[in-house]
């Protein structure tokens, strides 16, 4: 529903995620669900990403300081970063109480 109510965030007017096929921009329709299905998400999908978002980040700020934020719902909202976080990165888990 959220993706719908979006339609101005795209540059072109387009939302990539239609143009790749996973989902109809018209009916909010999911289209391919294989986008969104993994064992392990921490493990599969957030890491290697906070791994290549890091690196990128020291390519051009050598002395940045990265703050990692876990998904603040969900299960995964429970687990620690496996094994050791990029240089010089800060594991900054948050919560909500209300």
């Amino acid at each position: 529903e959220q993706m719908k109510r979006a339609k101005g965030i795209w540059a072109d007017g387009r939302c990539i995620w239609a143009e790749a096929g996973v989902w109809n921009d018209t009916t909010g329709d999911l289209l391919d669900a294989s986008r969104f299905r993994c064992e392990d998400w921490m493990g599969e999908c957030f890491e290697p990403f906070v791994r290549r978002y890091a690196s990128a980040i020291r390519e051009q700020l050598q002395d940045s300081v990265i703050v990692v934020c876990p998904p603040a719902f969900g299960p995964e909202s429970l687990r620690p970063f496996a094994g050791e976080l990029p240089a010089s990165a800060v594991w900054a888990p948050h919560f909500y109480d209300g």
